[in-house]
């Protein structure tokens, strides 16, 4: 075979895995994006233990709870932060869970914002954990490395009004024994 053939075969084949190639990202681009749809839409109406004294079930993301006096504007609230959601293995079984942000406000100044891991399954999602992060964070990212959920916040200073976290912070939560031990 010539040369001037053996290119023209070799060009062939490579544009025909590059092609492949292409295919099969956007075919696991689109798996990962129905996956986070799947993911959010069950987490926007589960039902969350460790966030008040009692579960919380949302609905399209939100909870709102009785007002704390008769007729009054005060009441518990809690939700789920949209923005955010990673996978991994976080019980080490061979399936991914889903992690979640949530948070709750009783009326005051504070929001409190909690880490809730989600079994999924085919029936829907359920919260296997849950565990505090702190007042008023701002969550910046967060992955799971090695089975353990890493999150980066912004918290506040010992100068920092409320409203506005300055200091960077990364902490890290391993799942055990069916609860999240923070790490840090």
């Amino acid at each position: 075979m010539s040369n001037a053939l053996l290119k023209k075969h070799a060009v062939k084949i490579c544009a025909a895995m590059v092609l492949w190639l292409l295919v099969a990202s956007c075919a696991r681009q689109q798996d990962m994006v129905q996956q986070a749809d799947t993911v959010l839409s069950c987490a926007a109406d589960a039902e969350y233990f460790g966030i008040l004294d009692h579960p919380v079930r949302l609905s399209d993301g939100k909870w709102e709870g009785r007002p704390f006096v008769p007729d009054g504007a005060s009441r518990p609230r809690a939700g789920l932060l949209e923005d955010f959601y990673i996978f991994g293995d976080i019980d080490q079984d061979g399936h991914d869970e889903a992690v979640v942000i949530l948070w709750e406000n009783s009326g005051g100044s504070g929001t409190f914002y909690y880490l809730s891991v989600l079994e999924m399954s085919h029936n829907g999602c359920r919260n296997c954990a849950t565990d505090f992060i702190g007042d008023r964070v701002k969550i910046e990212g967060g992955r799971v490395e090695h089975g353990a959920i890493v999150l980066d916040v912004l918290q506040a200073g010992p100068e920092d009004p409320a409203c506005c976290p300055s200091v960077k912070r990364i902490m890290k939560w391993q799942f055990r024994d069916g609860k999240l031990k923070r790490e840090d």
